[in-house]
């Protein structure tokens, strides 16, 4: 892909932004925006299209995290969102190709209160649970 055909999201994107608090600078030495924009490549595409967070993603990622309506996972996914929230940032970026809800999920909940906020509101729709 040509770097000009690529999808770059404006800067005062709020999930960019939220990416990018809850991310630290990795040993590789990249900035925390240059690995918020990777993180938000991964988990939005070129499209720009935005990660759908089911409410069981939502109640997991709540209950790692130890706030109010989270649910426990199975051992796996408890272990998986252990390891995202672990996760180097450019491995982040490979878990979030093949789980890019729960990394949305967990990126929007370490950036703090109103990403928990939102997970909570998330986690509350009727249905899935």
């Amino acid at each position: 892909m040509r770097p000009q055909d690529q999808h770059v999201p404006p800067l005062h994107d709020p999930h960019l932004r939220a990416i990018t608090r809850a991310i630290k600078t990795s040993d590789g030495g990249l900035s925390p925006e240059d690995l918020a924009l990777n993180v938000y490549t991964a988990l939005y595409g070129r499209t720009g299209q935005q990660v759908e967070i089911s409410p069981v993603v939502a109640a997991h990622v709540l209950w790692h995290l130890h706030a109010r309506g989270g649910q426990p996972a199975s051992a796996f996914r408890t272990t998986l969102i252990l390891a995202i929230s672990m996760a180097e940032a450019e491995h982040r970026v490979r878990l979030a190709r093949a789980y890019p809800d729960y990394v949305a999920a967990l990126t929007m909940g370490q950036a703090g209160g109103h990403g928990i906020a939102e997970l909570q509101a998330i986690a509350a729709r009727d249905g899935d649970l």
